[in-house]
């Protein structure tokens, strides 16, 4: 998975790929742990895209989180400028 623009001052788009159909949580993390946004998405096979706004975050270094049933979760880290 990777995640673009990043750094960001406001949206990011998840690029990541799915081996099948399957919904994925998608949270935002702070430094603390605290889940700041989540959204679930309905993944397709192959490659998928997914648009996470940030622009009333505040500036920052943030973790995103994937996970889906049955696979390790996977983290990628963004900055807000």
């Amino acid at each position: 998975a990777s995640l673009y623009p990043n750094p960001t001052s406001g949206k990011t788009t998840v690029k990541f790929e799915s081996v099948n159909s399957a919904k994925y949580v998608i949270s935002v993390v702070d430094v603390t742990g605290r889940v700041i946004i989540s959204d679930e998405v309905s993944a397709a096979e192959g490659i998928n895209m997914h648009e996470l706004d940030l622009t009333k975050v505040a500036k920052g270094i943030y973790l995103v989180r994937m996970e889906t049933a049955g696979e390790q979760a996977q983290l990628l880290k963004v900055t807000v400028e």
